[in-house]
Formats: structure tokens, C-alpha cells, sequence
């Protein structure tokens, strides 16, 4: 039993991850991606700008590292609405609408 007990925190708390171990997306809003194994439970609905591109994202097992799988479509739609940063209000979100048309 102690034996399993061990070899369970090993694989948790390892650098590195198995196909049975979770592997995906920590934070629930916003470009920057953080991958890993902590994963939330909820997520609250509060949309921020952008948040439309994570559609373009996932977090992968690579070379036994949970990390970020890149897509050519993720890094257009954040450099582009990363450009409405520069507006408010209303313009900002206009301004996004405008990068999920140029992705569709």
C-alpha cells in the first residue's frame, strides 16, 4: 500500500507526464496560456477580449512535458485582437469582432 502510495506521488509531482495523468488549459481566460495539470474546476463567465481565440489552442503531451501545442490560427487571432488593446469600451470589442471575421 505505501508502495503505491509513493509511486502515486511520483507520478503527480514528476517533471514529467504518462497518457493517464491530465494534461490541459490552468487559466480560464485571457492569451496567455498556461498548460499543466491544475486545472480548474469552474471558470467564471466574465469574457475578456480575446477569449474567443483560446478555440485555437490545446494543451498536448510533448517529448513527456504537458505543454502548449502551437497553432498558426492562435498566434493571428492574438496578435490581432492583442491590436484592440489600444481601444475601449464598445471599440475594443468591435474591433475583436472584427478579428473573429478574418478567423471564420
Amino acid at each position: 500500500m505505501i508502495i503505491i502510495l509513493i509511486a502515486g506521488y511520483l507520478i503527480v509531482n514528476g517533471d514529467s507526464f504518462n497518457e493517464e495523468q491530465t494534461c490541459g488549459i490552468q487559466n480560464c481566460h485571457g492569451l496567455e496560456i498556461s498548460c499543466g495539470q491544475n486545472l480548474p474546476e469552474f471558470c467564471t463567465e466574465i469574457y475578456q477580449l480575446g477569449d474567443f481565440c483560446r478555440d485555437f489552442i490545446e494543451c498536448g503531451i510533448v517529448n513527456e512535458n504537458c505543454q502548449l501545442i502551437e497553432n498558426p490560427k492562435f498566434n493571428e487571432c492574438k496578435s490581432c485582437v492583442e491590436k484592440c488593446n489600444e481601444f475601449t469600451g464598445i471599440e475594443a470589442f468591435a474591433c475583436e469582432d472584427d478579428c473573429r471575421e478574418k478567423l471564420i
